[in-house]
């Protein structure tokens, strides 16, 4: 090693001499990595975002070969890059601070994330099982376990497949984009070792945190507002997703009272939310409160896949990993990072990852009244099938969120899934109204969104869909019985009772839902949208 090279290294590694000093040194190092991490996660979404044609091939991972073979920029940063860092990029785990702990962390993220894009159904859409890729992913995991640099080409193949999903309209990357962060995060850790020579574990989850934080703090702050506080009713969570097929088992009785028992716990579940949410920007100022408020997310999520059937499992898994390194005393045992200095600092990178990080924020109004659309299939012998969402596996999540209102003329309020944005829409129903009033604000009101290509696309993806289906005449792939669980959960249908010859034709029926104290949940229109003749 030169001696510029290990000046070079001494100056990103030396802790400073002083309070101040060694805080300003670790925050040159974390606004660098930073950086790289905005660097790489830009560079990674780009790399793997293909054209559409690219999914109808049986490999996918050919086309970001391709890809990159026929641009010369990103060909010539990718010799570039394996020129230089050459044999610095088979850094082994060994060679990080805690490698074996933190190998053990970025494989168990990673294992979630080759379950999920290993195991989905085949996707008749395109007309592929990209077996070939599944196979790659695999190969990818194994080859994390024996070099972290393999977590380059894990993440790019990741990215990749997710693309196809994103063919129908409504699609969201807010599921599996916490833990494609956390990897990211790592690989821009990663990079920084190589080019400085540092790397600290404890630095690691403090910027972990930091992310984990951003991505619920915005949320809770969209929520920190009059309206929601004081009119807005979680029970409505209930009647909108048992809409959509949650709950399906149980009657309307039963929903209306769960529904109203719910009611007596609005505000105190508010208050719960708002203070995990917007607590966590307090993550770093003790030890013992970021302990309480994991415990409190996973507390958090549990209460929703309970009344809505929202299961943010991967999540809750990496909330449980973490919560464990914050429980080993040892791991952050003489750190700075529960210190002043370095909460102040948190709190300014978790306001700022708005920008550096783009958290998925959610917030919304619950409303009474739910817009849903059902399938039904007619055979070629002439019987009748309702279609649950998991018939479109693995676009199921489109199908259960069941936004489709673009397929329809008439004007309808901005609602989905019970929810709102509209503190017009969200005011009118902050008091009781008859099915009459509703149906009226809705024709004053509403509007049409409308959309001709947008129908027509759908109408091609359901045809192709449907007729890739009929030529396999099978309702089963061997994938379904190893995927991961879903995100929405849904037991619309009668899964024993599926299409058994060809469908010929497939219904769009929209269901207007609404649920009032006095009168419970009925449902106020069903009204025929579409019919499509399946070739």
């Amino acid at each position: 090693m030169t001696s510029l090279k290990k000046q070079w290294f001494h100056q990103w590694n030396a802790e400073g001499t002083g309070r101040w000093s060694g805080f300003i040194r670790s925050s040159v190092r974390f606004f660098s990595l930073i950086v790289i991490y905005f660097l790489l996660k830009t560079l990674f979404f780009r790399l793997a975002t293909l054209s559409f044609e690219a999914y109808e091939e049986p490999s996918i991972y050919a086309g970001i070969l391709y890809k990159i073979w026929n641009n010369y920029i990103l060909l010539g940063a990718v010799l570039l890059t394996l020129v230089v860092l050459n044999k610095h990029l088979l850094l082994k785990w060994e060679d990080l601070d805690k490698g074996s702990l933190l190998r053990k962390f970025l494989l168990f993220i990673a294992a979630i994330l080759t379950w999920r894009y290993t195991f989905y159904d085949y996707n008749y859409f395109f007309d592929q099982s990209h077996l070939t890729d599944r196979l790659l992913l695999l190969v990818f995991f194994g080859m994390v376990y024996w070099r972290p640099v393999f977590l380059i080409p894990f993440v790019i193949a990741v990215l990749a497949m997710i693309g196809q999903f994103e063919v129908l309209m409504g699609f969201s990357l807010a599921d599996p984009l916490f833990l494609l962060q956390l990897l990211l995060l790592f690989l821009a850790f990663f990079f920084f070792r190589i080019l400085t020579g540092y790397f600290s574990f404890t630095a690691f989850l403090y910027l972990a945190g930091c992310i984990l934080a951003s991505n619920y703090f915005f949320s809770g702050l969209g929520k920190f507002n009059p309206e929601w506080i004081l009119n807005n009713q979680i029970k409505y969570l209930l009647p909108a997703t048992y809409s959509n097929g949650w709950l399906a088992g149980l009657n309307r009785d039963t929903i209306n009272n769960l529904a109203e028992s719910l009611g007596w716990f609005n505000l105190p579940l508010k208050i719960f939310t708002l203070a995990v949410e917007c607590g966590l920007i307090l993550f770093f100022l003790r030890l013992k409160l970021s302990r309480y408020l994991l415990m409190g997310l996973i507390m958090l999520h549990l209460g929703i896949f309970v009344f809505t059937g929202i299961l943010f499992w991967k999540w809750m898994l990496i909330h449980l990993f973490f919560l464990l390194f914050l429980l080993k005393k040892e791991i952050f045992e003489g750190s700075p990072y529960f210190k002043p200095l370095y909460f102040m600092l948190s709190v300014f990178l978790i306001l700022t990852a708005y920008v550096w990080n783009r958290p998925v924020k959610l917030v919304w109004h619950d409303v009474p009244m739910s817009y849903t659309h059902r399938f039904e299939a007619e055979t070629e012998s002439g019987k009748v099938y309702e279609l649950g969402p998991d018939f479109f596996s693995p676009y199921d999540y489109q199908f259960t969120l069941s936004n489709f209102n673009y397929l329809n003329r008439s004007p309808r309020l901005g609602i989905v899934w019970g929810a709102t944005g509209d503190p017009e829409v969200s005011g009118f129903f902050n008091t009781s109204r008859s099915v009459e009033e509703i149906l009226e604000f809705e024709k004053e009101h509403g509007y049409s969104i409308y959309n001709e290509k947008q129908k027509e696309a759908f109408v091609d993806f359901v045809r192709d869909f449907t007729s890739h289906r009929n030529q396999k005449n099978t309702n089963t792939s061997y994938l379904s019985f190893l995927k991961a669980p879903d995100l929405l959960w849904t037991f619309s249908g009668d899964p024993s009772s599926q299409p058994e010859d060809k469908i010929s034709f497939i219904r769009v029926v929209q269901i207007t839902t609404y649920y009032s104290e006095e009168k419970g949940y009925q449902e106020i229109r069903r009204e025929l949208v579409l019919e499509i003749t399946i070739s």
